[in-house]
């Protein structure tokens, strides 16, 4: 079986480290306040959250004028400490 690699531009670099930030982030405690929303991410930044994806998508994208391809979004889950 041959392996299959993903070769990722520059755009795609960028949205897998925000993926990991949030990560970080989230590991680290600093979302509990977006905890059962959505979180919407470009550059390491946070740009908004909201409990309706679609909502965040749109508002962030025509705030920030970057476009929807772009943003990273995830979900913050309840504690269930």
């Amino acid at each position: 079986m041959e392996d299959i690699f993903l070769e990722l531009d520059s755009e795609g670099l960028a949205a897998q480290a925000d993926i990991a930030w949030i990560d970080d982030q989230y590991n680290a405690g600093a979302f509990t306040d977006y905890e059962g929303e959505h979180v919407a991410v470009v550059g390491k930044k946070l740009l908004g959250h909201h409990k309706r994806l679609k909502t965040l998508r749109e508002e962030v994208s025509q705030s920030s004028g970057y476009p929807l391809s772009r943003i990273v979004i995830s979900y913050i889950d309840r504690s269930t400490d």
